[in-house]
């Protein structure tokens, strides 16, 4: 088999090489599954949260390496809306 990662690497930094080598292959695929969309949509999250124009978030899902920006606003308001419901599941869970 091709050994892509360096043997001289310590272990968590051959986990993470490969975690990153199966994001990298899932782009380049282009894949239409739940777990490439989930990737799309947590990337144009990252990059929202980080200061990425909407013009470069619609550029980059144009070419199907992120969600649109409409899908990542989206998503935010359906996480904001259902916050408070999320903390008193928890608190009712957990707390005593």
């Amino acid at each position: 088999m091709l050994n892509i990662i360096p043997d001289n690497r310590t272990f968590s930094n051959r986990e993470s090489a490969k975690k990153s080598i199966v994001g990298y292959c899932y782009l380049l695929a282009g894949l239409r599954n739940k777990f490439v969309n989930s990737f799309k949509l947590d990337l144009g999250l990252y990059l929202a949260e980080n200061g990425t124009s909407a013009t470069a978030i619609e550029v980059l899902s144009n070419v199907g390496i992120s969600a649109s920006y409409k899908t990542i606003e989206n998503y935010k308001k359906k996480i904001k809306a259902n916050h408070p419901k999320e903390i008193e599941n928890y608190f009712a869970n957990n707390v005593s």
